[in-house]
């Protein structure tokens, strides 16, 4: 005798979770705009060696700055990791940010994206 398997079919609406889903989602997005808005970084440091791009990274979060790394390949110059800190809207506003780096980086200077 084969066992017999039985279904049991419940009943399924999906309209009140997948509403809230959306609901949520919509309310954690980012609008494009806020994401064009940010124009500007300052460019720390730019090393081919990306052991010292996270050093510099380490120390930039120890300062509570928000730093990433960019890997750049750059053709013949080899393939290079910038370090970066900051999203600003105006030029003005990185400037702010710039002068207290420099103090620990010189070299860094404001990129516009």
């Amino acid at each position: 005798m084969t066992p017999s398997l039985t279904i049991q079919q419940e009943a399924f609406s999906p309209q009140e979770p997948v509403q809230e889903t959306f609901k949520a989602q919509e309310e954690a997005m980012v609008p494009p705009q806020a994401l064009v808005a940010k124009r500007f970084v300052i460019q720390v440091a730019s090393f081919q060696d990306k052991k010292r791009a996270d050093v510099v990274v380490e120390e930039l979060n120890k300062k509570g700055d928000a730093p990433m790394i960019e890997t750049k390949d750059l053709g013949e110059k080899g393939i290079w990791y910038r370090v970066y800190v900051g999203g600003f809207e105006t030029k003005d506003q990185a400037q702010g940010l710039l002068d207290i780096v420099k103090k620990d980086y010189p070299g860094s200077f404001i990129k516009q994206l």
